[in-house]
């Protein structure tokens, strides 16, 4: 099963957020449907950027078919958990690496962005309040944003 959100990337500092949020969903799903329910054979959130003005984010599981109604249920109710704020705590990006910087302006460059904006986007060096992101997570993983993939073998 597939949970996809979609949307605008209105900055770099927004895709920055966005990230930080993918990251989030995925851990609170991987430890609410894996670790506490024992229910999924996998979990994951993974955040695409391209084309570069738009993102989706995917949150995906892998599970026992008669379990996926409650299961799904369970990962809708953990991301309203994350809009409204729980489990969402001040954060510091992990990229801040040489690596992870040559990435993200070898990307820059690629797609065009104004470097100056990137040298001065607060959201790669500073950290993210609680607020900050739990605004974000509301906007980003709004119902009306949502698409639902099921792949059944069942062909229910």
């Amino acid at each position: 099963m597939s949970l996809v959100f979609h949307g605008p990337v209105r900055d770099a500092a927004h895709r920055e957020d966005l990230a930080l949020i993918t990251a989030l969903v995925r851990k609170h799903l991987g430890d609410r449907l894996r670790n506490v329910l024992g229910a999924t054979y996998h979990v994951d959130a993974d955040l695409q950027t391209e084309p570069l003005d738009e993102y989706a984010l995917v949150v995906s599981f892998q599970c026992d078919p008669a379990r996926i109604d409650a299961l799904a249920a369970a990962a809708v109710g953990e991301i309203e958990a994350l809009r409204a704020g729980e489990g969402v705590t001040d954060r510091t990006p992990a990229g801040t690496t040489a690596i992870a910087w040559a990435t993200r302006i070898g990307d820059a460059v690629a797609n065009g962005e104004d470097l100056e904006a990137i040298a001065a986007c607060d959201a790669w060096t500073g950290t993210r309040t609680a607020e900050a992101l739990t605004a974000v997570a509301a906007e980003a993983l709004d119902a009306s944003r949502r698409i639902v993939v099921l792949l059944d073998p069942s062909g229910r």
